[in-house]
């Protein structure tokens, strides 16, 4: 999905891997992250669409630190 880009605001859809990196604290080399981001609140909303998409997908939550890698496995093919 495209971003929607209006006058004032971009809206930007999530995607896994910004999932990933905002759970994790590591920006890509890409990102603009203000010091302070992300949030306590930004990493329990990526981590509740990390679970909605797993869920989706088949898996199950292995537990907490094992839970992104798990996902990144699954997704990506790479357990780094």
């Amino acid at each position: 999905m495209a971003d929607l880009v209006t006058e004032r605001l971009v809206l930007h859809p999530m995607s896994v891997d910004e999932a990933g990196r905002m759970v994790t604290g590591e920006p890509d080399a890409d990102a603009r992250w203000e010091p302070g981001f992300p949030t306590e609140g930004d990493v329990s909303v990526a981590k509740r669409f990390l679970e909605h998409v797993m869920t989706a997908a088949g898996m199950r939550p292995v537990g907490e630190d094992e839970r992104v890698r798990y996902f990144a496995v699954s997704w990506t093919g790479d357990a780094t």
